[in-house]
C-alpha cells in the first residue's frame, strides 16, 4: 500500500505557524518521520482562510510578483524554508484542480496542463492532502529505482499499490523517485496543498510510464536533462580542452548517472575526432 492516512487535527495554523513547524519542529529524515510530522500539513488544511487570503495578497503584489508567486499555471507557492534537521529545502504549495467539464474551455491542453491521464512519477518527496473539494482519483504504483538505466523503451518492473481519492483530509506520501501516479478529474472543482521536499542537489530524472507496457516512455524536463543535452553537444562539438571538464562530471556525485554516461560519451567522440 502506499503511504496514506487521514488528518485527525484540529488544531489550525496560520501560514507561518506552519513554516516554522517544517523549519524547527518537524523531521523530514526519512518517510515514517515525514508522516509523523503531517500534523503541520493537517493544521494549516484546517484553515479555511488560506485561499482568500493568497488571493487578496497576490492581487496587491506586482505583476512580477504575481508571476513568480504561480509554481504553474495550476498551482501557487504558499510559503518556503528549510527543514534544519535534514537540511532539505521545503515549499508550501496549493493546487486548483479543474472536473472534466472544464476541458471544453481548454481543449487539447487540458488533460497535459493538469497532469490527467499522465502516468509519471517525481524527483522529489512531497506529502498531500485533499483541501477543497471530492479531490482527484489518482492510480498509485511503484518502481525500484535502481534497477534502471533511464532511457525511452526501457523495461520496468512496476508495481500496482492503490487506487484512491484524494479527499478532503486525505494525505497521500509520494516518495521521489519511487512511486508513480496517474491523476485523474475530480467530480468537482478541487484544492491540494502540498509539502514539497526539495534536496540542496539538483534532483534525478523523472520519467513518463507506459503502464500497460511497463516502459520507461520518454524523460521529463528538468535541469539535469537539460545538462545531459549541453554535455551532448559538448561531445559534438568540443575539443580536446573540453575532456577535463567532462571527466569532472563524471567524477562528480552531483550529477545523475545519465548525465555522467553521456560525458563519457562526449569524451570518447572527442577523442575520435581528436585522433585523426
Amino acid at each position: 500500500m502506499a503511504y496514506t492516512k487521514w488528518a485527525k487535527e484540529t488544531e489550525i495554523y496560520t501560514v507561518d505557524e506552519a513554516i516554522e513547524y517544517y523549519s524547527n519542529v518537524a523531521n523530514l529524515t526519512t518517510y515514517q518521520s515525514i508522516m509523523d510530522s503531517s500534523i503541520g500539513l493537517e493544521r494549516l488544511a484546517n484553515n479555511t482562510n488560506i485561499l482568500n487570503t493568497f488571493i487578496k495578497k497576490s492581487l496587491e503584489n506586482s505583476s512580477s510578483d504575481l508571476k513568480q508567486t504561480f509554481y504553474s499555471h495550476q498551482s501557487f507557492v504558499i510559503g518556503s524554508g528549510k527543514n534544519i534537521k535534514s537540511g532539505k529545502a521545503f515549499t508550501l504549495r496549493g493546487v486548483i484542480w479543474h472536473p472534466e467539464e472544464k476541458k471544453r474551455e481548454l481543449k487539447e491542453s487540458f488533460d497535459y496542463a493538469y497532469s490527467y491521464h499522465f502516468t509519471h512519477d517525481h524527483n522529489f518527496d512531497f506529502l498531500t492532502i485533499g483541501y477543497k473539494g471530492p479531490g482527484y482519483r489518482t492510480k498509485i504504483y511503484e518502481y525500484d529505482p535502481n534497477t534502471i538505466k533511464g532511457y525511452p523503451g526501457e523495461s520496468v518492473n512496476i508495481k500496482h499499490l492503490e487506487d484512491t481519492y484524494l479527499s478532503e483530509k486525505k494525505m497521500i506520501l509520494f516518495r521521489g523517485s519511487k512511486d508513480i501516479h496517474t491523476q485523474l478529474h475530480p467530480e468537482k472543482l478541487s484544492v491540494s496543498i502540498n509539502l514539497l521536499l526539495i534536496d540542496e542537489q539538483d534532483a534525478p530524472f523523472q520519467y513518463d510510464f507506459d503502464i500497460e507496457k511497463s516502459q520507461i516512455i520518454d524523460l521529463i524536463y528538468s535541469g539535469q536533462s537539460n545538462i545531459k543535452s549541453l554535455i551532448e553537444i559538448v561531445g559534438q562539438t568540443g575539443g580536446y580542452e573540453d575532456i577535463q571538464l567532462l571527466k569532472n562530471i563524471c567524477n562528480s556525485n552531483d550529477f545523475a548517472l545519465q548525465v555522467k554516461e553521456q560525458a563519457m560519451t562526449s569524451i570518447q567522440k572527442i577523442l575520435l575526432k581528436t585522433d585523426h
